[in-house]
């Protein structure tokens, strides 16, 4: 799916097809999120570069979840998650019932935390959307051989 940039100050919100009241967007190094996120409770993660996903039931929770997704059905509240070179990956179902956000970095790829996240829907997979984020290319990263045989190994235990 493409992006759009809303200003010049570097927020990129998500051109898809989710409900209106859904909204994905992921801001520049250099906005202030916490201005950005002020009309709603922001329910952050302690990211780990793994594949847990958190399932937010309530708008009270008494600890920084470690996790790197997010998933809940409550309604008007903002899942935030930090990236730098990592992939976001944005999630709801078609109805804006239930949202997830995940930091799918090449170690939460390989070990599913994209298919967890999923997994979390009460949705049917074809009732779900995903929009993805901007992330780091092929033209500023490289991986060895050992990234390569990571992600053989887990397509092989899926098959």
């Amino acid at each position: 799916m493409k992006h759009k940039n809303t200003s010049s100050s570097s927020l990129i919100q998500a051109d898809w097809q989710a409900p209106k009241h859904i909204r994905a967007f992921v801001t520049g190094k250099n906005n202030n999120k916490e201005n950005l996120l002020n009309d709603f409770p922001v329910q952050w993660l302690e990211q780990v570069h793994g594949s847990e996903v958190y399932q937010l039931s309530s708008y009270k929770v008494a600890s920084t979840p470690q996790a790197d997704a997010i998933y809940t059905r409550l309604p008007e509240i903002v899942c935030g998650i930090n990236t730098a070179d990592c992939l976001p990956a944005f999630f709801t179902d078609i109805k804006g019932t239930e949202i997830a956000i995940a930091h799918a970095g090449w170690r939460g790829l390989a070990a599913g935390i994209l298919e967890n996240t999923v997994k979390c829907f009460q949705a049917p997979a074809d009732q779900i959307l995903v929009w993805f984020g901007p992330a780091i290319g092929p033209c500023h990263f490289e991986v060895g051989e050992e990234v390569r045989e990571i992600f053989l190994d887990a397509a092989s235990e899926h098959n």
